[in-house]
């Protein structure tokens, strides 16, 4: 009888093999750059003779047996950290480029920018073409688009932070008496950007990542700097909530002065409790609409403020929305009836005081979805002779748990991208739509303007030349191929000597055990002893399907 592991027993197993995956990672390198054996602290401790050190004993006699025994266990090395690396979830880096200079941008005879097709590492077949579509609504109807920001379509619900008491006209606070520095600068909060891959064309890239199919980087807009008055009220909200305006209690001024007022709103997050202009969100502007206009009576007039896209606002977050004015400037405040937040002056030109007495007379306006699901369709992918891959460029924010996934339409079925893995034809057209998930109070927002869904379709041939490498006349040469299928697929490496292509004397193959790499060895007998370069072919009988040249590994020159 077996005894399933216990979770501690499960958890302390996969921290030894995290702890043994790293201590491989690391070494790596030292076999590339080291003269002698180097040590590996696995379970059993290994060393393994470097390359440099291969090179040195190939000198020696039984030359034959001692390089297919020691390059054997490179080899098995090699797969055997592939295995680990995807199993663990880990990168796995590859040393084994400098040698031959293969990331130099000159170093092939093709001048195609998109040779290397996003691939750190390594050789694939070139593209054949490409079709790239934003990421934005097919027709008017189909979503809602505040500024260059793409969301579902929705209705707006007030958060009253009154507690729905209309303060007196005369209660009320001149921004103009807090003056900023000129020119008080600030700069714009990042957002997320996620690239995912899919197809066949990109197996090697999620097979190294083992499924991580997106990354994350910061993206900033432009930035910029602000002169005037600043008043600001700091804010929470209880759960994630996508805000689309702001509403602003007003009174008591003249169409002229209002004019000269020029009145604007800056939203950011606080740090701290107080308003953070290294941390600006969004922007705002008045409605020219009555309640605007009519500020010369004796009423309060809410005035509505339109941001210029939608914010996701958090509830572990705090924020601000800050009035700017250059001249007389009015809004309206409360007693403190909003315990989230407080409303700040700028004091002596540049720091934020708070007035614990006072909260701006305002409203939040938030998106209602009604429902945490959408499905918005987007400008179908063409392209001529087919689509073999697809790659997505996201800009979003997310709320907790959301997501967007876009779909095709492939012979009236909608799958999602990631089974472009699957399809064996090259469809030339196919409807597209994102799906998105969040909750009926938070969705994704999309910026259209920097997202894209991008078609490709490799070329079926390769023809690749290294640079020229320094004379030799025996050469062992070990190939990595990610993908490799002898049903679809060749490859054929060669030297190239003076305009002569020289093909191996003996070549060899070995599978992984998955079948997904295949490690290549082949040893060349020059006439005598030359510059070379590598010369190497390859083609697939169907751009649905193609491989990787992963690796590249002089064992001796």
């Amino acid at each position: 009888m077996t005894t399933e592991p216990t979770t501690a027993e499960f958890l302390a197993e996969l921290r030894q093999d995290r702890t043994l995956a790293v201590e491989v990672l690391r070494k790596l390198p030292m076999l590339v750059n080291t003269t002698g054996l180097v040590q590996f602290d696995l379970d059993t401790p290994v060393s393994i003779p470097s390359v440099q050190m291969l090179q040195e004993k190939l000198t020696a006699g039984n030359i034959g047996t001692r390089v297919g025994d020691l390059e054997a266990l490179s080899r098995g090395v090699i797969q055997e950290l592939d295995r680990v690396s995807s199993t663990l979830d880990l990168d796995r880096s590859n040393p084994y480029w400098s040698p031959l200079d293969l990331k130099d941008g000159e170093d092939s005879d093709l001048t195609d920018a998109l040779f290397r097709a996003q691939v750190e590492d390594g050789l694939r077949l070139p593209f054949d073409g490409f079709s790239v579509k934003q990421i934005d609504r097919k027709f008017d109807n189909d979503a809602a688009r505040i500024g260059d920001w793409l969301l579902p379509n929705h209705s707006e619900t007030l958060d009253n932070r009154t507690n729905n008491l209309v303060p007196g006209w005369n209660i009320r606070v001149n921004v103009a008496q807090y003056p900023a520095i000129a020119g008080y600068g600030y700069r714009w909060n990042p957002y997320n950007y996620y690239r995912f891959y899919y197809g066949y064309y990109y197996a090697w890239w999620r097979y190294r990542f083992y499924g991580r199919y997106y990354y994350l980087n910061s993206y900033y807009a432009a930035g910029g700097n602000e002169s005037g008055s600043m008043t600001a009220q700091t804010f929470q909200v209880d759960e994630a909530k996508v805000l689309t305006g702001i509403n602003i209690m007003l009174t008591g001024q003249s169409a002229a002065a209002r004019t000269a007022a020029n009145a604007r709103v800056i939203l950011t997050e606080a740090s701290y409790g107080r308003p953070d202009m290294d941390k600006v969100i969004a922007r705002g502007t008045f409605r020219d609409n009555a309640a605007w206009q009519n500020t010369t009576d004796s009423y309060v007039r809410t005035a509505n403020v339109d941001l210029d896209r939608p914010v996701l606002l958090k509830a572990d977050k705090s924020y601000a929305f800050i009035v700017v004015a250059d001249a007389l400037f009015y809004v309206n405040n409360t007693a403190n009836v909003d315990d989230t937040g407080g409303m700040f002056y700028t004091q002596d030109g540049a720091a934020w005081e708070q007035d614990i007495a006072k909260d701006m007379a305002y409203e939040l306006r938030l998106a209602d979805f009604g429902t945490g699901a959408a499905t918005i369709e987007i400008e179908a992918m063409e392209l001529s002779g087919g689509i073999a891959s697809m790659k997505q460029d996201l800009l979003a924010e997310m709320p907790e748990g959301g997501s967007v996934r876009t779909e095709m339409e492939v012979n009236g079925q909608w799958l999602p991208i990631e089974d472009m893995d699957t399809i064996t034809s090259l469809p030339p057209y196919t409807p597209m739509r994102i799906v998105l998930t969040g909750t009926p109070n938070a969705m994704p927002l999309i910026d259209a303007t920097k997202s894209t869904v991008t078609g490709f379709r490799p070329a079926t041939a390769l023809h690749y030349y290294s640079k020229e490498r320094t004379p030799a006349q025996e050469l062992r040469v070990t190939y990595e191929l990610v993908g490799y299928n002898e049903e679809w697929h060749t490859f054929d490496p060669g030297l190239d000597v003076g305009g002569t292509r020289h093909t191996p004397d003996l070549i060899e193959f070995q599978d992984s055990a998955d079948g997904n790499v295949r490690s290549i060895s082949a040893v060349y007998e020059l006439p005598s002893s030359a510059a070379y370069r590598h010369d190497i072919i390859a083609s697939t009988q169907t751009a649905a399907k193609v491989f990787d040249i992963s690796s590249v590994i002089e064992i001796n020159a």
